[in-house]
């Protein structure tokens, strides 16, 4: 099979997912960003977070689940699978993860007629605990550049290491377009989804969710103190190599793409 790390940024939100023979629900509030380079971050609020102050509920929360990392798509290569010609299998590095260390994450893609994909794998259930089949079946928002709901700008920014680190980031954040999510390998792990869309009569930067610091949900992105680094990926023209110091981490943009 062929392998493939470069590409288009894009948005994926999930539809569903289906454990076993099951019929598919949806009980998240499920975003994917992922770079051109294969960085992502993929944070999955339970649909009744609003109901979850703070801190409470969402550590033992079955349906939360947030992590990031590196993924890698093979294509097959003529003669590989003849069966299926539109499949594709991704498999998804967690460098950060709410759930710890140690999830092996890899399904495959198959591209559906109405133009969404469904992805089949197995992973651990996360009521029962027990490796089970899933069918996950995701979709992406329709673009409208004009408004500034496209896929760029894109930007990645990560920690940068200091001696003694493991290598792997201890915080990153990427905007697709009118999207913004950062994880931060905090603990509990840290996470917050930002979004770009028309409310009070205006386009604005709209704060969705949090998790981690007790900060508050539901306000526009109006002062850098909001949020220094979402202000830093939405509201500033950066590039590649550009620094931001937040007290605690330095972080460094590792990609800028403001086209295809």
């Amino acid at each position: 099979m062929a392998e493939s790390n470069v590409r288009l940024p894009s948005i994926s939100i999930r539809k569903g997912i289906a454990w076993g023979f099951s019929p598919p629900y949806e009980d998240t509030s499920t975003l994917v960003l992922t770079s051109p380079e294969g960085r992502f971050v993929d944070i999955r609020f339970p649909l009744d977070y609003s109901t979850l102050p703070g801190r409470k509920g969402f550590d033992h929360h079955p349906s939360y689940w947030s992590f990031s990392g590196r993924s890698i798509t093979r294509t097959p290569q003529q003669g590989s699978f003849p069966a299926w010609p539109y499949a594709t299998h991704s498999v998804w590095q967690h460098e950060i993860d709410s759930r710890g260390p140690g999830i092996v994450d890899e399904g495959d893609m198959f591209d559906l007629p109405n133009g969404d994909s469904m992805e089949v794998g197995v992973m651990r259930h996360p009521v029962s605990g027990e490796q089970s089949m899933y069918k996950e079946y995701w979709t992406s928002p329709k673009l409208a550049p004009e408004y500034g709901l496209g896929l760029f700008p894109c930007y990645v920014a990560e920690t940068v290491a200091v001696q003694g680190d493991t290598g792997l980031p201890k915080g990153r954040i990427i905007r697709v377009g009118p999207h913004c999510q950062s994880i931060r390998a905090t603990e509990p792990v840290d996470v917050e989804r930002w979004t770009y869309t028309y409310r009070d009569e205006m386009h604005q930067w709209w704060d969705q969710a949090r998790y981690g610091d007790l900060w508050p949900t539901g306000v526009s992105l109006k002062e850098e103190s909001v949020s220094p680094l979402a202000w830093w990926l939405c509201k500033k023209t950066i590039q590649a190599g550009d620094e931001m110091d937040t007290g605690d981490n330095v972080w460094r943009v590792i990609e800028a793409w403001q086209g295809p």
